[in-house]
């Protein structure tokens, strides 16, 4: 059966995905707002979060090598295992080393933060779906989002999952 859209008694293909009833827009909104609005906030907080971790690397990257070393057996004195291993390593080797793990975070949490705080003004937007349900699994991952740790990105990134997921909020997105 083959679809001819000039014949005179022709029916139109099917919309792709549901059809959104009229006068539903507003409702959508409405409902997708507040994890939109939230999605936002834990993106914003993450954002902090990373600036904190960024000054961190800084002042590290600041610290002279004996001295970061120091530090870290100062931190660890609770564990003598692991002094022991931070002993075994030069205090440049260690020094490289944390700034190359804890820069890498610091660009990770950087990427995460950002995806989350697009994704939820695309989402307040009813634009661009698949940014918004990226930003809302961004938020959602633990102990990569700064909000993680209290289980606050989780929520969040869950709860606009859930509604992004809807069949009528996603015929709103097209």
């Amino acid at each position: 059966m083959s679809y001819d859209p000039y014949a005179e008694s022709s029916n139109l293909p099917p919309e792709y995905g549901p059809v959104m009833p009229p006068g539903s827009l507003e409702e959508i909104k409405g409902r997708v707002q507040a994890p939109a609005i939230a999605l936002i906030v834990a993106g914003i907080l993450n954002l902090l979060g990373v600036g904190w971790g960024f000054f961190n690397v800084l002042m590290a990257a600041l610290t002279p090598a004996n001295q970061f070393h120091q530090q870290m057996l100062d931190m660890y004195q609770a564990f003598p295992q692991l002094q022991a291993e931070l002993n075994k390593r030069s205090p440049d080797e260690l020094k490289n080393q944390g700034m190359v793990v804890s820069g890498s975070m610091v660009v990770l949490g950087l990427v995460i933060a950002v995806l989350a705080t697009v994704g939820g003004i695309r989402m307040l937007a009813l634009k661009n779906y698949a940014l918004a349900v990226c930003g809302a699994i961004s938020a959602a991952i633990p102990c990569l989002s700064c909000g993680g740790c209290c289980c606050f990105g989780e929520v969040i990134g869950i709860w606009a999952l859930i509604v992004l997921l809807s069949e009528e909020v996603r015929a709103a997105f097209q």
